[in-house]
């Protein structure tokens, strides 16, 4: 092998680790998708702080699921601001116990997914696509500003459908609470 000399004037580019933007009591993410995923993962109720604005620009986001997750996931916003996402925070919670989010905005972006209502299944919002059977979701202080949200008919501004289930094992109701919110 040969060995690399570099020039003299050579002048090394520091590399800037990436800043946390979000923790889960004292771990710290530099992604919000790692600690969303991180907070689904918990066997037990969990908050996620996000601690910077969080700019997702050019970021093909993937809705966070939570199926069947016997958990809170409590999303503390800070008043901080997710700019640039193109689809919903998160996705499905079917069969949940429950998703609070606190404080948080979402700010220029477009959200889009099944827009032409090909599946006809999805459901878009900018905070959350499908809130169905999932017993308690609440947003408070949360806001969706010069964004726009598109997708089939299921398409809301926070939260596409939700909904209760009634089948053979027994009923769901969802409590959907929405207090101190705005879509301007």
């Amino acid at each position: 092998t040969e060995n690399y000399i570099a020039p003299e004037d050579f002048v090394p580019t520091p590399v800037t680790p990436a800043a946390p933007v979000a923790k889960i009591g004292d771990t710290e993410y530099t992604s919000l998708a790692d600690a969303l995923a991180a907070a689904v993962a918990s066997a037990s109720d969990v908050t996620v702080e996000i601690i910077a604005d969080v700019d997702l620009t050019g970021t093909n986001w993937t809705p966070v699921d939570m199926n069947a997750k016997k958990i809170t996931v409590t999303v503390e916003g800070g008043d901080h601001v997710i700019t640039g996402l193109d689809n919903s925070l998160f996705g499905k919670l079917w069969a949940s116990k429950g998703l609070v989010i606190n404080d948080l905005t979402i700010k220029d972006s477009t959200i889009v997914n099944d827009e032409t209502d090909a599946k006809g299944t999805v459901g878009v919002g900018a905070f959350i696509g499908d809130a169905e059977a999932i017993e308690t979701v609440t947003l408070d202080n949360c806001h969706v500003i010069d964004s726009t949200v598109s997708g089939g008919h299921w398409t809301g501004g926070f939260v596409g459908i939700c909904g209760g289930y009634n089948g053979s094992d027994g009923p769901v109701f969802t409590t959907l609470t929405i207090t101190d919110s705005t879509v301007e």
